[in-house]
């Protein structure tokens, strides 16, 4: 038996004709039959027979490669086929359907896929590659960004903390680069899965890791706890010690940081600090947290304009517990730089959680209002959305703390009664913008008005529901009708308080809805309607030669007699009421 004999594929059984049709168009270029069934083979007219019969002969073989790669249930596809092309294309044709409906079914397929918790990584990104395959096939690509955003939102909870971390990435990242890193995710979470079941913690060495679980040394030889005995962990890891002083004392809920000791250099503890019972950075310190959705602080003096909630909020942590919010205020500080004098920056809706051991600063909240929150080796920048440079951070540790310190109180009370007063002078000078009630404070324009011009003006209300506006009406351009006479509109104005010298107090409009034709009738009693209508109808069916279409009015009691229903109906103008 020859080699080219021994080429075989999976037959196409109508659930994998995208692999099948990859694998016999390659296994059709191996034997020399491809030019046969893509059409371009051509017999010279000039052929002797020996060259004929070779021809005819790879047709056949081309022919019957295809017949038998099918299954016996998708024959009947190619049982009317004459020839290899034929047979192709009667395939490609029932599979690659470039119907609009098949379109709609793909994408909405592939935009709705969601990948199960615990299945295959790997099984899911093939289910996505064929059905982009599948969509390029019949001339709907999709491009590399959407494939890029479906991915990461059809993956599961177990990988927020990876799509958080890529989403903060500032440079563009490819679709390879992604599936990549979500291979080599899964084999991280599979590694740390039998390290748990076994009894040996694994240390997650992920490029992009989130938080840390509670067991946090990864020890290359096995330990034995003093305070329980049992290998695998130290006293102060210890689950027995550690519940019994949950049951002596109250739970103090902590911002975790990472030691360095024992621990992987080139771990990358940048993208979450996570919550647990381990000591945090020192008093007045702002961790950077991009897990975090709001910016939150256990300390109630740093809050200027307390509001206290009428019921708690509950605030859950990455370990699975939850704490309470009491409250709500706005935390000034002055953010350091090394080459320049500090700056204050407004922290707004921070919420006050008494059981946080660290202040958090969140990247999410941060970003909500158009800044860039961007990472580096060592150090965070924080811009605008004009690349001004805000706030810096410095990495301590495995974690960013923000470069500042709290504002004081006199300093904070200061600002905010500056606050108070600008938007006082807005509200008092008719909502007048910011820009010019700080020139009048600054130019002292209006005697006895105390307008401080060094702070700015806080949201109001009122000026945006006084910007609003609604969304115009259709264009009087837009005419629907594609002759004259084919919709007619007519309404009756009246009765009028001064009547005409002729006695009439009403008059009835006939506009033509193609051309802008207006004629007007005065009327002295509504049920002159009928008789100028039928004086309109005659005028103009003679001057234009066409015959009314319909006429559109507003159903009114005048409109809806008996004769002028009954005459519009049998007349020869064809005009017909529309409501």
């Amino acid at each position: 038996m020859s080699v080219e004999e021994k080429w075989t594929i999976d037959k196409l059984d109508g659930n994998n004709y995208a692999t099948w049709k990859f694998q016999m168009k390659h296994l059709l270029l191996a034997k020399g039959l491809w030019e046969h069934v893509e059409g371009t083979a051509e017999l010279d007219n000039n052929a002797n027979a020996q060259a004929r019969a070779e021809f005819t002969q790879k047709s056949q073989k081309a022919f019957s490669t295809i017949v038998l790669a099918i299954n016996t249930n998708q024959l009947y596809l190619v049982t009317s086929c004459d020839g290899p092309n034929e047979a192709w294309e009667a395939l490609r044709t029932n599979y690659e359907r470039g119907t609009l409906a098949n379109k709609l079914l793909l994408k909405k397929q592939y935009f709705r896929a969601e990948m199960k918790s615990g299945s295959s990584i790997e099984l899911h990104l093939k289910h996505m590659k064929e059905l982009t395959d599948k969509l390029a096939a019949i001339g709907a690509p999709i491009a590399e960004e959407d494939q890029v955003v479906t991915l990461l939102g059809s993956l599961p909870q177990s990988y927020s903390t990876l799509v958080t971390a890529l989403e903060a990435r500032v440079d563009d990242i490819d679709l390879k680069f992604v599936q990549q890193a979500l291979i080599h995710e899964e084999q991280k979470q599979r590694e740390q899965a039998a390290g748990t079941s076994s009894g040996v913690h694994v240390q997650p060495d992920s490029v992009l890791v989130g938080a840390q679980s509670t067991q946090r040394k990864n020890f290359r030889n096995p330990v034995k706890c003093y305070g329980c005995g049992a290998f695998g962990h130290i006293s102060r890891d210890c689950p027995n010690i550690r519940k019994k002083q949950q049951v002596s004392s109250s739970t103090f809920h902590k911002a975790r940081t990472v030691e360095e000791e024992h621990s992987d250099p080139d771990a990358d503890a940048v993208f979450g600090a996570s919550v647990g019972f381990v000591a945090c950075c020192q008093q007045g310190q702002w961790l950077i947290d991009s897990g975090a959705s709001s910016h939150m602080t256990p300390d109630k003096k740093l809050l200027i304009n307390y509001h206290q909630f009428e019921q708690v909020e509950v605030v859950s942590l990455e370990d699975g517990r939850t704490v309470e919010a009491i409250g709500v205020g706005t935390v000034y500080l002055n953010m350091i730089f090394k080459v320049s004098d500090s700056k204050r920056a407004v922290l707004t809706h921070v919420l006050h959680v008494p059981k946080l051991a660290c202040n958090l600063f969140s990247v999410r909240a941060a970003v909500s209002r158009g800044n860039v929150v961007q990472f580096g080796m060592s150090r965070c920048w924080i811009r605008d959305g004009s690349r001004k440079l805000l706030g810096m951070g410095s990495l301590v540790g495995s974690l960013y703390q923000l470069d500042c310190r709290p504002a004081s109180m006199e300093q904070a009370c200061a600002v905010s009664d500056h606050q108070t007063q600008l938007d006082l002078w807005h509200h008092r000078l008719g909502h007048l913008n910011e820009h010019q009630l700080k020139e009048i404070g600054r130019r002292e324009l209006v005697t006895g008005a105390n307008i401080p011009y060094t702070s700015t003006l806080s949201f109001c209300e009122a000026c945006v529901k006084g910007k609003m506006f609604r969304k115009p009406f259709k264009p009087v351009g837009e005419i629907r009708s594609t002759r004259k006479l084919e919709l007619v509109h007519s309404d009756i104005c009246g009765p009028m308080q001064t009547e005409s010298f002729g006695g009439a107090k009403h008059f009835v409009t006939f506009i033509d809805d193609y051309s802008r034709c207006c004629a007007v009738y005065f009327l002295k009693h509504k049920h002159e309607v009928f008789e100028k209508f039928q004086e309109f109808e005659a005028r103009v069916t003679n001057e234009s030669g066409l015959k009314i279409g319909a006429l559109r009015t507003d159903n009114g009691g005048e409109y809806m007699c008996r004769i002028l229903v009954v005459w519009c109906c049998v007349c020869g103008c064809g005009c017909r009421m529309l409501q």
